[in-house]
C-alpha cells in the first residue's frame, strides 16, 4: 500500500512540491518490510538460537527480498521515463542507488557465508570444486547472482547518472534476470543442502 502511495507521489503532481514526501514513504515501506520478513523468519525457523547460521540466514533473506524489490521498483519506474522523458531523474537515481547498495551488501555477505560453509559443510566444498551436480547451481549463483548482478547494477547506476534512462531500463531488465536466476539457485541450495550462498 505504501508503494502505491509512493508511485502516486512520484508520478502525479509537481515533483518539487512532492519530493519531500517520497523518501519518508520509502523508509516506512522498508521498515514495514523488515518487520514482516523478520517475523516470518522467526515463525518458520526451527531453531531460534543466536548462531552464525541463523544470523547469516536472516541477513540473506532480508537482503534478497530487498534486492528483488529494489530491482523491480527501479525497472518499473524506468519504464515511465520511456513514455515521459520530462520526469525528474532524482527518483530513478535514488532507487538505483538503493539497488546498488543492496547488491553490494549481498556480494559482501557472500564472503562470510562462503567462509562459514567451507568450515561446516562438506557438501559445499564438493559443490565448490564441481565434484557434484550441485556445483552448477553454486557457480550459477556466484557468477550470475553475485558477480554479474553487481557489475550490471553498477553499470545501471552510471547510466542513470548520465540521464540515459532508456539504456538504464534495459540494464535493469538484465539485472532482474540475473537476480531471479541467482535467487533461484540460492534457494535451491538452501532448501536441498542447507547451503548458504
Amino acid at each position: 500500500m505504501t508503494l502505491v502511495l509512493y508511485n502516486l507521489v512520484v508520478y502525479f503532481g509537481q515533483w518539487e512540491k512532492q519530493k519531500t514526501l517520497s523518501r519518508p514513504i520509502l523508509i516506512a515501506t522498508a521498515t514495514l518490510h523488515l518487520f514482516s520478513l523478520g517475523s516470518t523468519f522467526l515463525a518458520l525457523a526451527p531453531d531460534w538460537r543466536l548462531s552464525p547460521a541463523n544470523v547469516l540466514s536472516v541477513l540473506a533473506i532480508l537482503g534478497s527480498a530487498f534486492l528483488l524489490g529494489a530491482v523491480l521498483l527501479s525497472m518499473n519506474l524506468g519504464h515511465f521515463y520511456l513514455t515521459n522523458p520530462t520526469l525528474p531523474i532524482e527518483p530513478l537515481l535514488f532507487l538505483t542507488r538503493i539497488l546498488t547498495g543492496v547488491m553490494i551488501f549481498i556480494a559482501l555477505l557472500a564472503i562470510p557465508e562462503m567462509a562459514y560453509m567451507i568450515k561446516t559443510s562438506p557438501d559445499y566444498l564438493k559443490a565448490l570444486f564441481l565434484e557434484n551436480f550441485d556445483g552448477l547451481y553454486l557457480w550459477g549463483r556466484i557468477l550470475l547472482g553475485i558477480v554479474g548482478g553487481t557489475i550490471i547494477t553498477i553499470l545501471a547506476l552510471k547510466t542513470v547518472r548520465m540521464h540515459s534512462t532508456q539504456a538504464a531500463t534495459g540494464l535493469l531488465y538484465v539485472e532482474l534476470i540475473f537476480i531471479l536466476f541467482g535467487q533461484a539457485f540460492s534457494n535451491f541450495l538452501f532448501l536441498r543442502l542447507q547451503i548458504l550462498s
